[in-house]
């Protein structure tokens, strides 16, 4: 019964080993891969530079993910030492959502503020206020419906509306 219970922890273990390996190896492909990356954008002379500096980025021995601060902290660290797993994770939380503007605006800039409208050159905001002549010629449906085409062009090229069909 002994033999069996070592039989079967030793098998667990040479399982996880080889889980961890494994674990090890693809964080390496992928360190290898982001060094490449940044090669290739640095050739193409991109003037963006990366959020992670290469050169200061190592594996452990024991498959963790070694970064060296450019300056040490108040207390004296000079290095981070993160699971491969955390490191990817820190390092993603870097990229920006898709379709998300990169400039966030606060205080009466912000979309919701009641006092954009006084301060923006083009008068949007919470409160626009719109010409009581205007409302009072348009019908319920015109009044929710978004601009026509033809209005757009109209507006953006001084298209006349009857010409395009």
């Amino acid at each position: 019964m002994v033999g069996v219970f070592v039989g079967l922890q030793a098998q667990d273990w040479s399982t996880a080993r080889a889980e961890r390996s494994a674990e090890h190896a693809a964080i390496e492909r992928l360190i290898i891969e982001y060094k490449l990356n940044l090669e290739l954008l640095n050739e193409e002379k991109e003037k963006s530079r990366p959020p992670v500096s290469t050169k200061r980025l190592s594996m452990t021995r024991n498959g963790r993910v070694r970064y060296e601060l450019k300056t040490p902290w108040r207390n004296g660290t000079t290095h981070v030492i993160f699971e491969p797993l955390d490191f990817i994770s820190r390092l993603v939380a870097l990229v920006p959502r898709p379709r998300v503007n990169l400039t966030r605006f606060h205080g009466v800039f912000a979309p919701n503020s009641k006092y954009r409208a006084r301060v923006t050159p083009a008068r949007r905001g919470k409160h626009k206020k719109c010409h009581p002549a205007d409302k009072a010629d348009q019908t319920p449906a015109e009044k929710r419906a978004s601009m026509t085409w033809a209005k757009r062009l109209k507006r953006v090229f001084n298209i006349p509306q009857g010409t395009l069909s």
